[in-house]
């Protein structure tokens, strides 16, 4: 399997780069699909990850469509494919690529957005939940106009970003949580991301998680 197609696995698990430490180590087998829905082409891929975010490795042992093993230790990504290494590359800071961030980043009801320095406008509730309107730090302005939170039987259900036009430039869905040592765990996350040319859609789903 060729880079683009690693990266494409490893991003998948990182939608946003919101730093919590609710737990450092996460295994769980995993199952990714992606579809563009402008050049309508799809992928799958299945496997089981492994990572401790203490030592800033992830270990990622695919079964589908490839039999291979990636190595994400600090910012070096290695393919090993029948115990040999195939190929090595550098796809930035360890931090920018754990999977350990996209699920923390549910635990907290408000996606980290206070720790980047959103602040809260706007809250509203009615019996879907509660809403909340966030707007952005000073250096974020020129991105983004404001994110929206939606949080029901104490849960984070969804995180919606959106430029500075207003229009949607992701919204990501936490569902079927588990309560893994009393931690509420997302085991789907689905995302819609909105560019200049196509519109893709994500699923990440875990089952047998294990968490300390």
């Amino acid at each position: 399997m060729n880079c683009k197609y690693i990266l494409l696995v490893v991003l998948a698990f990182c939608t946003y780069t919101i730093q919590c430490q609710t737990f450092n180590n996460f295994e769980a087998d995993f199952t990714i699909k992606e579809k563009y829905k402008f050049a309508q082409i799809s992928h799958l891929f299945k496997g089981s990850v492994k990572v401790n975010s203490i030592d800033q490795t992830s270990y990622f042992t695919l079964t589908f469509p490839n039999r291979e093993k990636w190595l994400l230790k600090d910012s070096l990504l290695t393919q090993i494919v029948n115990d040999s290494v195939i190929q090595s590359i550098n796809v930035g800071q360890f931090e920018n690529f754990s999977l350990i961030k996209e699920v923390n980043s549910a635990i907290k009801k408000d996606y980290g957005l206070s720790e980047i320095g959103f602040t809260q406008k706007y809250t509203t509730a009615d019996s879907s939940g509660v809403k909340v309107e966030w707007m952005p730090p000073t250096v974020m302005k020129e991105i983004f106009l404001m994110a929206i939170t939606h949080i029901s039987d104490n849960l984070l259900r969804s995180v919606s970003l959106f430029d500075t036009k207003g229009a949607l430039v992701s919204s990501t869905y936490f569902e079927d949580y588990l309560f893994i040592k009393n931690i509420p765990i997302p085991t789907k996350i689905m995302s819609k991301i909105v560019g200049d040319n196509e519109i893709v859609f994500k699923s990440l789903e875990f089952k047998n998680i294990k968490i300390n």
